[in-house]
């Protein structure tokens, strides 16, 4: 007999909900008629009715795994955790585990590790999981930004279960290599992990069931890693080595100190005063100019390498040289020593928490390539850029961002319709006006890391019109003009707009594959040597036949024939005979999906009676047509 789901949860976590130590095992309900069990050695497995893992995620630390004296955990009840500490290994790095269970959805572990000497400590981390059952097929989870990366799978297996586990982030640059076979129920992660002197390292992953093996793909392609793990202490969320960062943070090296009843000033000697900075405001000189921040908008300030970086309330970051020699503070206890700018390593302002927040950074941003971010005015002047079909140049109002790509010596644009462009930005200087400085400063292309002008939806374009071209790049646009092309039987020339698609059978070659609205389909060679379509706001693009990569359109205009028989069928709408306008209506629903656009063309000049039956038929026809996944993007996550 099974408890109910509801009451077995509160069965199993009622100890642990009033107190800070519980027992080991650790039980909590799945999502199915099983249960999660932790044990003492920090071995995730599954027991009950049908489980599928027999362990998850076991970890192992250069080839051994961790041990444990005692047989209880730590229960944090704010944030839901299972904590388990273990004995330090490797010559003293201390690793704990963080178990996070949630009605309906996949365990989140953190594996955490401490290094606590002054030496860099290097450990081989191995994650196992098994399953009970075996495998009837796995797919992939790779990440959609590096379609390279494997970051874990999804595997139906005998149980009429699926297992899931998730070894990563989308975008992140640090990702464990995964091992599986084919039909095996046997997946490893292993990740070789460099923890600096006196610094933290971490991993997080997921495991879980499913239904089937796709709900699984769905899950982890739906998953917001941020969110997913806001509720872990900060210290922690940075140092996450297998996740895209998030929100903001200095460069690599720096941390931000912060005060809570006062002030605080960390000097090079390794003193630290409390008390209160009778500061005003901070000139800062810049590579691209001078600005004045007023100590009200200000953070805290890191000296490195001979600069101050300054970090505003909001979250931007400037570096240069301040002005001040000298540092003005007040001890509580009334004194006010002669603090030089150049001997403070750190300062930070009192704040209701001694946390570094994770800042929103949205609207119009530049980030450099040292680090620097700060907000800016909306540009004004055309964005250029040489691109391998010519110069473009694109109003502001149609830019979303531009950035350079790690490792890439290119730009990619990206525009408000979701098209990506790679190539590089035509003029030496990009123009620009940081809201802290009143006035426009010209930035070397080369120094900018990325220009990000309008927040985009994640998923935008759905039903567009996409272009397909050399080296990733994609674009809205439809090809309007008539395509040619040289079959074995003929040479035909076919409307744009009815044009589904263009493949290549084989890439880089010049044979293509056209299909129409109707379904056909012709073989042969491309007889236009270019095509030329229109971006957003009218940019004209000319493309070489050999870059076209594939063209897919969604919603093709059906032939001359199909649209001459659809308005003769719409004009009997309105007939006075109602078994006329019911036979219309039935013959242009059996239409489908692809005389849609035709539909919503010869709706506006229709009398009220055709323009009812016409909603309802184009009602049916987009319920029987689900929007395809778009192949436009918005621009990576901000970092």
């Amino acid at each position: 007999m099974h408890l109910p789901r509801s009451l077995l949860a509160v069965a199993i976590l009622s100890a642990a909900a009033h107190g800070d130590t519980v027992q080991l095992p650790y039980q909590s309900p799945d999502s199915a008629q099983a249960q999660w069990f932790v044990q003492q050695m920090g071995v995730l497995q599954q027991q009950g009715n049908q489980p599928v893992f027999s362990q998850a995620g076991m970890l192992t630390v250069n080839g051994q795994q961790p041990q444990r004296q005692v047989n209880t955990g730590d229960y944090d009840d704010k944030r839901k955790e299972l904590v388990l500490t273990f004995m330090p290994i490797n010559g003293g790095v201390r690793v704990t585990r963080r178990f996070k269970f949630e009605d309906a959805s996949p365990v989140r572990v953190v594996d955490v590790f401490e290094n606590p000497s002054d030496k860099e400590a290097t450990v081989n981390l191995s994650l196992l999981t098994n399953t009970n059952y075996g495998v009837n097929d796995s797919q992939t989870l790779t990440d959609p930004k590096k379609k390279e990366q494997t970051l874990g799978w999804a595997a139906s297996t005998g149980a009429e279960r699926a297992a899931m586990d998730l070894f990563g982030g989308k975008g992140a640059k640090v990702v464990p290599t995964i091992q599986f076979q084919p039909n095996n129920n046997v997946i490893t992660a292993t990740l070789q992990l460099k923890i600096p002197g006196k610094s933290k390292r971490a991993i997080v992953h997921w495991h879980g069931t499913f239904d089937n093996a796709d709900a699984g793909v769905q899950w982890a392609g739906a998953l917001r890693e941020g969110k997913a793990v806001a509720d872990l202490p900060v210290e922690i969320r940075r140092a996450l080595v297998n996740l895209a960062p998030v929100g903001g943070g200095l460069p690599d090296g720096m941390e931000l100190l912060r005060g809570t009843a006062s002030d605080v000033v960390e000097l090079a000697g390794g003193d630290v005063l409390r008390g209160d900075l009778g500061v005003e405001s901070y000139a800062l000189a810049t590579s691209y100019g001078e600005i004045n921040l007023p100590a009200a908008k200000v953070a805290g300030i890191v000296t490195s390498e001979g600069r101050q970086w300054v970090v505003t309330s909001a979250g931007e970051i400037f570096a240069g040289k301040l002005s001040q020699p000298a540092l003005p503070i007040k001890l509580a206890g009334g004194q006010s020593p002669s603090v030089t700018m150049a001997n403070v390593t750190r300062l930070g302002y009192r704040s209701a928490s001694a946390e570094t927040p994770e800042w929103t950074l949205d609207g119009p941003m530049a980030f450099l390539a040292t680090g620097e971010r700060f907000k800016i005015e909306k540009p004004t002047s055309p964005i250029a850029i040489n691109t391998r079909y010519g110069r473009l140049e694109f109003p502001p109002d149609q830019v979303a961002a531009v950035l350079t790509p790690p490792a890439a010596p290119a730009h990619q644009i990206f525009l408000t319709d979701g098209s990506r462009l790679s190539g590089v930005l035509a003029d030496g200087d990009l123009s620009l006006q940081p809201t802290a400085m009143g006035k426009p400063a010209a930035f070397a292309t080369a120094a900018l890391a990325r220009v990000q002008i309008v927040k985009l939806a994640e998923l935008i374009g759905a039903g567009a019109a996409t272009l397909g071209l050399l080296g990733d790049d994609c674009v809205a646009a439809r090809l309007d003009k008539p395509v040619k092309i040289v079959t074995a039987f003929d040479t035909l020339t076919i409307a744009g707009a009815e044009i589904r698609s263009i493949t290549r059978p084989r890439p880089g070659q010049p044979e293509a594959a056209v299909t129409t609205a109707d379904g056909s389909m012709f073989r042969g060679l491309l007889a236009d040597a270019s095509f030329t379509v229109k971006l957003a706001g009218g940019t004209a693009l000319t493309v070489p036949a050999a870059a076209l990569r594939d063209y897919d359109n969604p919603s093709p205009f059906p032939a001359a024939g199909v649209v001459e028989k659809i308005n003769a069928a719409v004009k009997l709408l309105n007939s006075d005979d109602w078994k006329t306008r019911e036979s219309a209506e039935t013959e242009l629903t059996a239409g489908g999906p692809s005389i849609v656009g035709v539909l919503q063309n010869l709706m506006a000049d229709q009398p009220p009676e055709a323009r009812d039956r016409l909603t309802a038929i184009l009602k049916s026809l987009k319920k029987d047509s689900p929007t395809p996944p778009s192949r436009l993007t918005s621009p990576p996550t901000m970092e």
